[in-house]
């Protein structure tokens, strides 16, 4: 039995983009995770970098369709973070599709809370130390659409992750009751 295969880029990220960046799309990733992390993909620029279709689909397994929806969905994840930095850290695959490439890859969001805590014990690549880390899998597919930055636009967004670290880390800091978590 055959199967039919297409070129895949495939490198091993390790604390940044330096290995992706020569990619297209990966630039482009690397671009739009700063935009992110820096707060500057917002509702009203959303648009600009997402389909009007795009599909947002959080770590519980919750799917949220539309441009503007999809990104309030996205927000509401990271809500509770007084301020966040997503890191890629782990094997990166991306192959061309019909109408624009698809990737699958691992990175660590870093992130603080308002509320203080502990001595930040989790550092980044960069040597800043933060709150806690989650590890993370993403996958994404982005569509040619000349009217988006770089000639993209994000079509889809599924996270894999364990909210564990940042549960843990609100319910010490007295940001969330363990009553809360039965609802």
């Amino acid at each position: 039995m055959s199967f039919s295969t297409k070129p895949t880029f495939v490198v091993w990220n390790v604390g940044g983009f330096e290995q992706s960046r020569s990619h297209p799309a990966m630039a482009w990733m690397e671009n739009y995770t700063k935009m992110w992390d820096d707060r500057k993909v917002s509702e009203e620029n959303a648009a600009e970098w997402n389909t009007t279709d795009y599909v947002f689909t959080d770590g519980k397994g919750v799917s949220t369709k539309g441009a503007v929806e999809a990104h309030r969905a996205a927000t509401a994840v990271y809500a509770p973070f007084s301020e966040y930095h997503h890191e890629p850290d782990g094997p990166l695959s991306c192959w061309e599709t019909e109408n624009g490439y698809f990737m699958m890859g691992q990175a660590t969001l870093f992130a603080d809370l308002p509320v203080p805590g502990e001595t930040k014990s989790k550092v980044d690549v960069e040597g800043r130390k933060w709150d806690f880390a989650i590890p993370a899998m993403f996958q994404f597919e982005y569509v040619k659409d000349a009217s988006g930055p770089g000639g993209l636009k994000m079509k889809s967004n599924t996270n894999f992750s364990d909210p564990t670290p940042a549960v843990v880390e609100m319910l010490k800091r007295g940001m969330l009751k363990p009553v809360q978590l039965m609802g």
